[in-house]
């Protein structure tokens, strides 16, 4: 499983409407499903204090034009200081692949 972690616009009023990235980084690719969504669900490394809101798991099958064939997503909750599963932002919705590209 690829971890990745987006951080977008939402907060800034120009550009929320559209759902702009404007930064994502792969954080760790993990064999595990379970240890993957740990990672996340448990803010390791501080993923959320470098300002990264959303947060993926991404199964990518292995070869040429790998294509994900799941993803969770994840967004930091400021309330509860964690992120919660969310489904996938319609803003988003057709892009995929995130950790490689």
């Amino acid at each position: 499983m690829i971890v990745d972690i987006i951080a977008d616009s939402s907060s800034s009023a120009k550009y929320a409407k559209y759902g702009r990235i404007d930064k994502s980084r792969l954080l760790a690719w993990e064999p595990s499903k379970k240890k993957a969504i740990e990672i996340v669900e448990n803010n390791v490394m501080n993923i959320w204090d470098n300002g990264f809101n959303y947060a993926v798991i991404e199964k990518v099958a292995p070869g040429l034009w790998a294509s994900c064939k799941e993803e969770l997503w994840y967004k930091w909750n400021k309330k509860e200081n964690k992120y919660l599963s969310i489904e996938k932002p319609y803003c988003i919705s057709g892009i995929v692949n995130f950790g490689i590209g």
